[in-house]
């Protein structure tokens, strides 16, 4: 799904318009409001994205040579389902390994 909604604004849409039109239009098409958007009365399910910047190769098997280049790459940070941080790329929402204390209890 990133590697798509990368390529949509290689080809120059707008990053809001990739969001809602991955996120809320599809909730919306399906018929569940609920989902693909925050609000009181929504799941707690979020992906926090990352707007990288360096040089990227796209692959797609649309073009002649199979791969295309960006200066830019959406990436995947952190997913919370149900309010609970299921998966964390860079350890965000961890604290400081230096401020907290061993699990091991062998190790205190």
């Amino acid at each position: 799904m990133l590697e798509t909604m990368t390529k949509l604004m290689v080809l120059g849409m707008e990053l809001s318009d990739i969001v809602r039109r991955s996120t809320w239009d599809p909730a919306l098409a399906i018929g569940h409001s609920e989902l693909g958007n925050l609000g009181k009365t929504t799941p707690e399910d979020i992906a926090v994205l990352e707007l990288a910047e360096g040089e990227f190769g796209l692959v797609d098997n649309g073009t002649v040579n199979g791969v295309d280049s960006a200066g830019q790459r959406i990436i995947c940070e952190l997913i919370v389902k149900n309010g609970q941080v299921v998966w964390d790329k860079n350890g965000r929402s961890r604290d400081d390994w230096t401020t907290t204390s061993p699990t091991n209890p062998a190790l205190t």
